[in-house]
């Protein structure tokens, strides 16, 4: 399924407190928590210095699984030496940025030409067979001689994504020549309209089985963060309103076609239940063996939810405080805001709001036992209700 990574160019901005990062947050957790409201990020580190490998792994343990970096190439090979005579240098930058594809968390390298660079098809040629294929490499070209038809040609040849720059003084050309879309968004200010359009763009890409990655630009002011929070929620919503209604049921293995939560959201939660069906497993095997207790007490779907926001543990104290269970009638549930999570804030809050609504549906379905039990079973009922797979009152069993 296409997914959709939406970010920023840089994160190490204290000026983005307190409407971005909290007020009295310490720089040294800023992207742990810049990792809660987004879900890829554009490092420019990398434009000038060869990354330690101590850096690199501090990025892992930092960012969740699903979180991507995209890393500017280095300026010896964009700027000094101008594409040219780069046969020593590209792989010794490419070997400092492979624990990052190792982790699974290599967004695409962005190779950007200085405003000077005329085009030169063979030049782009030649250095295109210097990368490796499955690289995922963007080229953001800053002279309009470049715009043109052997330009795209030897980035299609190659897999390469044209880099579409938005400026206030040029727009690069929107178009398509890889199996994934890069965008940077540089302008100080977009309107509604215009958001709007950005919205659109990306939902033809997603329609059409392309990743996007998409990056703005405000390092004085949090604008660009905040644009990118709300870019990365309506664009997911916007592509689930798009897709027409699944059937009930799908083999194993099939990917949804509707969900209660946007489509990103959903790959998220999917992700993360996996991760904590491996924690409960490790919780019954050091506690009680994996009985019966232990899987309706870790299970549930309220307990999954608390442990997306760190506030329970397997093996841990039976309730975590961020839950308050309603009742029937009750049309307002109060929880504790999250102060940390395993997955994007968009998702937290779609998933949190869902669960919500499943438990007043468990709740609504059968006032007997039986519905009422549903309420134990294993969070695996709760993803695949999410994905109109599992309906309250029935018993259907295994993963949809």
């Amino acid at each position: 399924m296409p997914q959709l990574f939406v970010g920023t160019s840089g994160w190490a901005y204290p000026s983005w407190k307190p409407d971005f990062y909290p007020a009295k947050l310490a720089q040294k957790k800023f992207l742990s928590h810049y990792a809660t409201q987004l879900n890829t990020v554009e490092v420019n580190f990398t434009f000038r210095q060869l990354v330690k490998e101590t850096t690199i792994q501090n990025w892992i343990q930092e960012t969740p699984a699903h979180f991507r970096l995209g890393i500017k190439a280095h300026q010896v090979i964009t700027h000094i030496k101008r594409l040219k005579g780069t046969e020593d240098f590209v792989p010794r930058f490419l070997a400092t940025i492979a624990p990052l594809a190792s982790a699974g968390k290599l967004g695409p390298v962005l190779f950007q030409l200085p405003p000077n660079l005329k085009a030169d098809p063979a030049l782009l040629k030649d250095f295109l067979a210097l990368l490796p294929r499955s690289l995922p490499a963007a080229f953001e070209f800053r002279h309009d001689s470049w715009f043109a038809e052997p330009t795209w040609e030897a980035l299609k040849a190659h897999g390469a994504a044209l880099c579409v720059a938005e400026t206030e003084e040029r727009t690069t050309p929107d178009v398509v020549t890889a199996a994934f879309a890069y965008y940077r968004y540089r302008k100080p200010n977009y309107t509604g309209e215009e958001r709007k359009a950005m919205v659109t763009r990306i939902g033809e890409h997603l329609s059409a089985g392309r990743d996007v990655f998409a990056y703005f630009k405000h390092e004085e002011t949090p604008e660009g963060a905040l644009y990118a929070a709300e870019l990365l929620r309506t664009a997911g919503q916007a592509l689930e309103a798009s897709l027409p209604p699944m059937e009930a049921e799908k083999p194993e293995g099939h990917a949804p076609k509707r969900s209660r939560i946007s489509l990103g959201a959903l790959t998220e939660i999917e992700n993360a239940l996996r991760n904590y069906d491996k924690e409960v497993l490790e919780a019954g095997r050091a506690g009680d063996g994996l009985t019966e207790t232990t899987i309706k007490t870790y299970g549930k779907a309220e307990k999954f939810v608390d442990w997306l926001k760190y506030d329970f543990a397997p093996g841990g104290p039976p309730n975590g405080p961020g839950y308050m269970r309603p009742g029937i009638e009750t049309p307002n549930i109060k929880r504790l805001a999250a102060k940390k999570s395993r997955v994007s804030l968009p998702a937290l809050l779609e998933a949190e709001a869902a669960l919500d609504e499943y438990i007043r549906e468990v709740l609504h379905a059968r006032r007997g036992e039986r519905a009422t039990n549903q309420l134990s079973d294993p969070a695996e009922y709760f993803v695949r209700w999410l994905k109109y797979e599992f309906a309250p009152g029935s018993r259907k069993s295994g993963r949809g």
